[in-house]
């Protein structure tokens, strides 16, 4: 019997970088000593098998690192070690990554203190999805979506789920930021978690609140909390920076701080920002390894 530990390894994938990124394999291939690499973006998986490179598409061609080499018809290469240390192949692994959701602006900002717009907190939500056989753009559910407007699918597809749902006149209103009660409403939604109606710690959110038990369910998983005051302040527009720190509680990606170290994506958020990890988080791909073993 075969259980799963988790090792997170530190890979952040930057500009295309090249190289060996993470390690696969399935349980036939612990049995024969068989290891398949996955180089970073543009390259070709390998398999090594016996000390010998076996090229998926059987070409001659070296795959990985900067441009592959002739091989003169087989797709059989044999493994010469460089002088260098070789890396570390843990043999029973596979890897998985999670893909950056939110992006800067042009000139490198961030503008963590900007209100969030329902048209920018909904692509945040899509870009989390992770099977793109599902995002086909949906019929336009509101009166104010353009097929041409950036955000048309991730609205279309979230509406169609029952993430997303307008105003009662039929319109969605993408330029409007969204309140922190709105907010949560979408993230119970998308997480599927159940409103919650235990009572509120907070003086300014009462039970005849609209999205009382949204809001309670958000605090009640962790996701968020309130101000230093004891206030929630649940009709408040919500920055820039607080939507992607519940965003990454809610999906547990502030579990891999490591992954982001020394990084600084924007001008404008700086390691003494509140913020700055979380936000560093949700601006980069990162690369977790899981090693296989046995009992």
């Amino acid at each position: 019997m075969k259980k799963t530990i988790a090792i997170f390894l530190t890979f952040i994938m930057l500009f295309g970088a090249t190289g060996i990124t993470s390690y696969a394999s399935d349980d036939n291939d612990l049995d024969e000593g068989r290891v398949t690499v996955q180089p970073d973006i543009g390259g070709q998986g390998q398999t090594i098998v016996g000390g010998t490179i076996l090229n998926p598409n059987n070409d001659g061609s070296s795959g990985g690192g900067g441009g592959g080499t002739g091989g003169g018809g087989g797709g059989f290469l044999p493994v010469t070690p460089g002088p260098g240390p070789r890396p570390h192949i843990p043999i029973g692994s596979r890897s998985r990554v999670l893909r950056a959701y939110v992006s800067g602006y042009p000139d490198r900002t961030f503008r963590p203190n900007n209100s969030i717009t329902r048209a920018e907190m909904a692509m945040m939500l899509y870009r989390l999805l992770d099977n793109s056989a599902l995002r086909a753009p949906r019929p336009a559910p509101f009166s104010d979506m353009q097929t041409d407007a950036w955000w048309y699918t991730a609205v279309s597809y979230l509406t169609w789920i029952g993430v997303i749902t307008g105003y009662p006149d039929g319109t969605f209103r993408p330029d409007n930021p969204i309140t922190r009660a709105e907010f949560l409403t979408l993230m119970t939604k998308f997480m599927d978690v159940e409103p919650s109606f235990a009572n509120s710690p907070f003086p300014d959110l009462s039970r005849d609140h609209w999205g009382y038990g949204f809001v309670m369910a958000g605090v009640l998983e962790g996701w968020i909390v309130g101000y230093p005051d004891g206030t929630f302040r649940p009709n408040a527009f919500l920055t820039r920076a607080e939507a992607v720190t519940i965003i990454n509680h809610a999906t547990e990606r502030d579990l891999y701080p490591h992954l982001v170290a020394g990084l600084r994506s924007f001008t404008d958020v700086g390691p003494e920002h509140w913020a700055f990890t979380n936000i560093e988080l949700a601006a980069n791909d990162l690369h977790i390894t899981e090693l296989l073993s046995r009992d």
